[in-house]
């Protein structure tokens, strides 16, 4: 669903205190989210505050689109 663009939020709250067996599951779930700039709410803080969003009633608010752009490393000695 993340990478078809078919939901505008995800809530994924993770217990960090304990291992999860699935964790490739999880940080591959927080990579998609990422890269088809899909907003992630890992924690409940986070995920009231989009929630509560006054953009999700907003029509005329777009979301700017990511910008990619070349970083090159060797500018800052890396």
């Amino acid at each position: 669903m993340v990478v078809r663009k078919e939901i505008n939020l995800a809530i994924f709250l993770i217990d960090d205190l304990n291992a999860q067996p699935h964790e490739a599951d999880i940080m591959m779930l927080l990579r998609q989210c990422r890269v088809h700039n899909i907003p992630i709410a890992c924690n409940r803080y986070s995920a009231d505050l989009m929630i509560t969003s006054t953009l999700w009633d907003d029509m005329d608010y777009k979301p700017s689109p990511p910008r990619y752009e070349k970083f090159d490393r060797s500018e800052y000695g890396f």
